[in-house]
C-alpha cells in the first residue's frame, strides 16, 4: 500500500513525498517490482538522467524461463495488464488491491494514450482538465474544462468544473457570475454554494459570503449526523 501511495504521489508531481514513500516500500519489500522504475521516473522528471539509470538497473528482471504464467510479478514486468487483472483476484489480502491497482492504472493509461492520438475532443480535454485539478493546477485545469465547453457547449457539468476550477486557481471575480448563474439553476448544490462563498469571501464581500458559508457548515454537519 505504500508502494501505491508513492506512485499516486509521483504523478501529482509530489516527487519529495514520492522518493520518501518509494524509498520505504524498498526497505520493507524490496523485490517489489516497480519501486526501482518509480525512482527512477523521479530522477528523469528532476532532471537526473544518470541517477535514474542506475534506478532502472536495480529493477528486477526476470526471464521467460524463470517466470512462472501465473505470476504477477512477471506479468507486470511484461507488461501483459489484462492478464496481471484476472490473476490479481486469485491474491490474497492487500496483494490482491496492490496487482488489481496496477493493472487497471496501466490499461487507464493505455487507453488516454490512444485517446491523445485521436483528434481533439470532449473527453480528451475532460481528462487533461482532470488531471491538472488532481495536480493542483487549477489554471490549466480551467482552460482545458473551458476547451471541453468549446467541444460540448451548453454542458452543465463543464459548465461547473469550470467555475469551480476558476475559483480555486484564485480567479475570483471570472468565477462569480459563473458560479452566480450555475447557483440560481441549481440552489441545493453544496459544491457550488461553498465555491460561491468562497469567491465572495476573497472578493472582499464577506457579509455576502457568510450565509452561504454558514449553510454549506450547517448542511455538512446534519450529513455528518
Amino acid at each position: 500500500m505504500v508502494a501505491l501511495v508513492a506512485e499516486v504521489q509521483l504523478e501529482r508531481e509530489e516527487y519529495a513525498s514520492a522518493m520518501h514513500l518509494f524509498r520505504e516500500a524498498l526497505r520493507r519489500r524490496a523485490d517489489l517490482p516497480g519501486i526501482h522504475s518509480g525512482l527512477a521516473e523521479i530522477y528523469r522528471r528532476t532532471g537526473h538522467a544518470d541517477w535514474a539509470a542506475v534506478e532502472d538497473g536495480r529493477e528486477p528482471r526476470s526471464s521467460d524461463e524463470t517466470c512462472g504464467d501465473r505470476s504477477p510479478g512477471c506479468l507486470y514486468r511484461r507488461k501483459r495488464w489484462a492478464e496481471l487483472a484476472a490473476v490479481a483476484q486469485d491474491q490474497p489480502g492487500t496483494e490482491r488491491h496492490f496487482w488489481v491497482s496496477r493493472a487497471y492504472g496501466a490499461l487507464a493509461r493505455r487507453a488516454y494514450e490512444r485517446l491523445t492520438r485521436l483528434p481533439p475532443s470532449a473527453e480528451s480535454h475532460e481528462y487533461e482538465a482532470r488531471t491538472h485539478r488532481e495536480r493542483g493546477r487549477h489554471d490549466a485545469a480551467a482552460e482545458s474544462w473551458r476547451a471541453a465547453l468549446e467541444a460540448r457547449p451548453g454542458s452543465p457539468a463543464y459548465e461547473t468544473d469550470l467555475a469551480i476550477s476558476l475559483q480555486m486557481a484564485g480567479r475570483f471575480a471570472e468565477a462569480l457570475p459563473r458560479l452566480e448563474r450555475l447557483i440560481a439553476q441549481s440552489p441545493g448544490s453544496v459544491e457550488l454554494t461553498y465555491a460561491l462563498g468562497q469567491a465572495l469571501l476573497n472578493l472582499q464581500r464577506a457579509e455576502d459570503a457568510a450565509p452561504l458559508l454558514g449553510e454549506v457548515a450547517a448542511r455538512a454537519a446534519s450529513l455528518c449526523l
